[in-house]
Protein backbone atom coordinates (compact mmCIF):
# COMPACT_ATOMS: atom_id res chain seq x y z
CA UNK A 1 0.00 0.00 0.00
CA UNK A 2 1.42 3.37 -0.65
CA UNK A 3 2.84 5.80 2.38
CA UNK A 4 0.25 8.15 1.64
CA UNK A 5 -2.82 5.77 1.37
CA UNK A 6 -1.45 4.14 4.78
CA UNK A 7 -1.20 7.50 6.66
CA UNK A 8 -4.67 8.24 5.49
CA UNK A 9 -6.33 5.18 6.25
CA UNK A 10 -4.40 4.57 9.86
CA UNK A 11 -5.77 8.26 10.46
CA UNK A 12 -9.25 7.83 9.22
CA UNK A 13 -9.42 4.90 11.65
CA UNK A 14 -7.82 6.81 14.46
CA UNK A 15 -10.67 9.82 14.40
CA UNK A 16 -13.08 7.20 13.58
CA UNK A 17 -12.75 5.48 16.90
CA UNK A 18 -12.56 8.82 18.38
CA UNK A 19 -15.75 9.87 17.25
CA UNK A 20 -17.64 6.96 17.78
CA UNK A 21 -16.29 6.91 21.85
CA UNK A 22 -17.56 10.60 21.72
CA UNK A 23 -21.18 9.61 20.36
CA UNK A 24 -21.51 6.77 22.92
CA UNK A 25 -20.50 8.75 25.74
CA UNK A 26 -22.75 12.12 25.24
CA UNK A 27 -25.77 9.68 25.49
CA UNK A 28 -27.36 10.60 28.66
CA UNK A 29 -27.93 7.77 31.22
CA UNK A 30 -31.20 6.21 30.06
CA UNK A 31 -29.87 6.25 26.45
CA UNK A 32 -26.63 4.71 27.33
CA UNK A 33 -28.46 1.84 29.68
CA UNK A 34 -30.91 0.86 26.80
CA UNK A 35 -28.17 0.50 24.11
CA UNK A 36 -26.15 -1.57 26.60
CA UNK A 37 -29.27 -3.52 27.22
CA UNK A 38 -30.01 -4.16 23.32
CA UNK A 39 -26.48 -5.43 23.12
CA UNK A 40 -26.85 -7.90 26.17
CA UNK A 41 -29.68 -9.01 24.64
CA UNK A 42 -28.96 -9.79 21.16
CA UNK A 43 -25.65 -11.67 23.00
CA UNK A 44 -27.70 -13.58 25.30
CA UNK A 45 -30.23 -14.70 22.48
CA UNK A 46 -26.89 -15.83 20.71
CA UNK A 47 -25.10 -17.86 23.27
CA UNK A 48 -28.22 -19.22 25.37
CA UNK A 49 -30.71 -21.33 23.12
CA UNK A 50 -34.25 -20.67 24.78
CA UNK A 51 -33.24 -17.07 25.71
CA UNK A 52 -36.45 -15.72 23.71
CA UNK A 53 -38.58 -18.46 25.57
CA UNK A 54 -37.52 -17.52 28.51
CA UNK A 55 -40.30 -15.35 30.85
CA UNK A 56 -39.34 -11.74 30.13
CA UNK A 57 -38.89 -10.86 33.75
CA UNK A 58 -35.96 -13.49 33.71
CA UNK A 59 -34.70 -11.92 30.87
CA UNK A 60 -34.85 -8.44 32.23
CA UNK A 61 -33.05 -9.84 35.57
CA UNK A 62 -30.06 -11.34 33.26
CA UNK A 63 -29.75 -8.35 31.02
CA UNK A 64 -29.32 -6.64 34.33
CA UNK A 65 -26.74 -8.76 35.90
CA UNK A 66 -24.52 -8.47 32.75
CA UNK A 67 -24.92 -4.93 32.51
CA UNK A 68 -21.93 -3.79 34.27
CA UNK A 69 -19.33 -5.93 32.71
CA UNK A 70 -20.87 -5.19 29.22
CA UNK A 71 -20.40 -1.45 30.05
CA UNK A 72 -17.02 -2.47 31.08
CA UNK A 73 -15.94 -4.44 28.06
CA UNK A 74 -17.41 -1.54 25.82
CA UNK A 75 -15.01 0.88 27.52
CA UNK A 76 -12.19 -1.36 26.79
CA UNK A 77 -12.95 -2.69 23.42
CA UNK A 78 -13.77 0.52 22.05
CA UNK A 79 -10.12 2.17 23.19
CA UNK A 80 -8.42 -1.17 22.02
CA UNK A 81 -9.96 -0.18 18.92
CA UNK A 82 -8.25 3.55 19.47
CA UNK A 83 -5.03 1.98 20.30
CA UNK A 84 -4.33 -0.09 17.64
CA UNK A 85 -5.42 2.59 15.14
CA UNK A 86 -3.37 5.19 16.69
CA UNK A 87 -0.37 2.58 16.53
CA UNK A 88 -0.94 2.31 13.28
CA UNK A 89 -1.02 6.14 12.96
CA UNK A 90 1.86 6.71 14.80
CA UNK A 91 4.17 4.30 12.90
CA UNK A 92 3.44 6.36 9.57
CA UNK A 93 5.80 8.87 10.96
CA UNK A 94 9.50 8.93 10.52
CA UNK A 95 10.28 9.01 14.54
CA UNK A 96 12.11 6.39 16.56
CA UNK A 97 9.97 3.35 17.34
CA UNK A 98 9.95 4.38 21.37
CA UNK A 99 8.57 7.53 20.53
CA UNK A 100 6.27 5.93 18.21
CA UNK A 101 5.03 4.04 21.05
CA UNK A 102 4.68 6.94 23.62
CA UNK A 103 2.67 8.95 20.99
CA UNK A 104 0.03 6.33 20.87
CA UNK A 105 -0.23 6.08 24.39
CA UNK A 106 -0.38 9.81 25.32
CA UNK A 107 -3.61 9.42 21.96
CA UNK A 108 -5.20 6.88 24.29
CA UNK A 109 -4.13 7.81 27.59
CA UNK A 110 -5.56 12.17 27.10
CA UNK A 111 -8.78 10.32 24.85
CA UNK A 112 -9.50 8.38 28.09
CA UNK A 113 -9.31 10.77 30.53
CA UNK A 114 -10.98 13.56 28.51
CA UNK A 115 -13.84 11.05 27.63
CA UNK A 116 -14.12 10.96 31.41
CA UNK A 117 -14.54 14.51 31.68
CA UNK A 118 -16.66 15.09 29.19
CA UNK A 119 -18.92 12.69 30.91
CA UNK A 120 -19.53 15.19 33.70
CA UNK A 121 -21.58 17.26 31.37
CA UNK A 122 -23.84 14.70 30.37
CA UNK A 123 -26.97 14.31 31.87
CA UNK A 124 -27.19 10.95 34.45
CA UNK A 125 -23.43 10.31 33.63
CA UNK A 126 -20.20 10.70 36.40
CA UNK A 127 -16.64 10.67 35.42
CA UNK A 128 -14.38 7.51 36.76
CA UNK A 129 -10.93 7.06 37.48
CA UNK A 130 -11.73 3.43 37.21
CA UNK A 131 -12.84 3.85 33.82
CA UNK A 132 -9.71 5.81 32.52
CA UNK A 133 -7.57 2.86 33.50
CA UNK A 134 -10.11 0.37 32.17
CA UNK A 135 -9.71 2.63 28.92
CA UNK A 136 -5.95 2.44 29.00
CA UNK A 137 -5.76 -0.80 29.23
CA UNK A 138 -7.79 -1.68 26.22
CA UNK A 139 -5.64 0.91 24.57
CA UNK A 140 -2.27 -0.63 25.25
CA UNK A 141 -3.44 -4.07 24.39
CA UNK A 142 -4.66 -2.57 20.88
CA UNK A 143 -1.29 -1.26 20.74
CA UNK A 144 0.41 -4.49 21.80
CA UNK A 145 -1.80 -6.33 19.32
CA UNK A 146 -0.42 -4.21 16.31
CA UNK A 147 3.06 -4.76 17.36
CA UNK A 148 2.72 -8.14 17.94
CA UNK A 149 0.58 -8.36 14.47
CA UNK A 150 3.79 -6.38 12.49
CA UNK A 151 5.98 -9.05 14.20
CA UNK A 152 4.51 -11.70 13.29
CA UNK A 153 4.35 -10.64 9.94
CA UNK A 154 8.17 -10.07 9.40
CA UNK A 155 8.70 -13.70 11.16
CA UNK A 156 6.17 -14.94 8.69
CA UNK A 157 7.76 -12.40 5.51
CA UNK A 158 11.59 -14.22 6.30
CA UNK A 159 10.80 -17.43 6.88
CA UNK A 160 8.24 -18.08 3.74
CA UNK A 161 8.84 -15.39 1.21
Amino acid sequence: MKKSLTYAVWHVLTIACMAAIFYFSSQNAQMSSNTSSRFIMGVAGFIISDFKEMPQADQMLLVDNWQHAARKYAHFSAFFALGLSAAGAARTYKINFKAQLAAAFAIVFLYAVSDEIHQLFVPGRAAAVGDVLIDTAGGLTGILALLGFRKLRMMFADKYL
